[in-house]
């Protein structure tokens, strides 16, 4: 399943960093948690990013975010994986 939830929130300006991150954070995890619950009891469910992305600071907030270069912040990605369910 492909979700562009961050991409799609990072294209434009915005707030400074901390809190445009708190925010795209608190707008996906709604809908993590949704697909974590319909998911069967012990599945792995993984997370993770198909890019990185670059944004540089002003005084007021933060420029679009940048993506396609060869920075390590874009080419290194987070990734998570949770367990789901009961497990025992």
């Amino acid at each position: 399943m492909k979700l562009d939830w961050v991409e799609s929130r990072l294209r434009d300006a915005g707030p400074p960093l901390s809190e445009r991150l708190d925010a795209v954070a608190d707008e996906i995890t709604p809908g993590l948690v949704a697909i974590a619950k319909s998911l069967a009891p012990r599945t792995l469910m993984f997370v993770f990013g198909d890019h990185g992305f670059r944004m540089e600071s002003r005084d007021l907030g933060t420029m679009p975010a940048r993506w396609g270069g060869a920075s390590p912040e874009e080419v290194l990605v987070p990734g998570f994986a949770w367990l789901v369910g009961d497990v025992h």
